[in-house]
């Protein structure tokens, strides 16, 4: 019975996440690409995520401490 419950569980969460994502990507899909054809550099994008990995790493050396 409790698997009964868990899946009902599981398909709330995703009927809400897929609402979400839906009304989220009509609203973002529409101002994304202007911007992109605006400027056409996912280079510098990218670059900020590997700082973030640095900035991680000291985390993880605290965490061993």
């Amino acid at each position: 019975m409790s698997d009964n419950r868990k899946s009902k569980d599981a398909e709330d969460i995703l009927s809400e996440f897929d609402s979400r994502n839906k009304s989220q990507s009509e609203s973002e899909s529409q101002p994304e690409p202007e911007p992109q054809l605006e400027s056409p550099e996912p280079e510098p994008q990218l670059e900020p995520p590997s700082n973030k990995l640095e900035t991680s790493k000291p985390s993880e050396e605290r965490d061993v401490i």
